[in-house]
């Protein structure tokens, strides 16, 4: 069976980690965005940045990077690189307007 979490502007960090929680017994988790506030989708990609390595959270990052119109700084591209999987990698490698150095790190891992 597959679930899915959608990700709302009222999502909070107690959800995040119940969500995180229940993306860990079940693999067959699609996680969906409909978040349509700026504030709440630095809010939740906040509360992602500082769980990863966790697979939720890079799963949630993944969404972002996704996502033209969503800003993300350098520095949290740079805590991506650093503490992110291969996987996570691989996504900002994708991500429009990455910049250069940031690219040749992803490649260096």
């Amino acid at each position: 069976m597959v679930a899915k979490i959608i990700l709302q502007d009222t999502f909070n960090e107690q959800d995040f980690l119940w969500f995180a929680e229940k993306w860990q017994q079940n693999a067959s988790i699609i996680i969906e965005s409909i978040l349509q506030h700026n504030d709440a989708k630095n809010r939740i990609f906040n509360f992602a940045l500082n769980y990863i390595p966790d697979s939720f959270a890079e799963a949630v990052i993944d969404i972002f990077l996704e996502d033209s119109d969503f800003i993300i700084s350098d520095e949290d591209l740079l805590k991506c690189v650093r503490q992110g999987s291969i996987g996570l990698k691989q996504s900002i490698r994708y991500r429009k307007k990455t910049p250069q150095y940031i690219l040749n790190l992803c490649n260096q891992e």
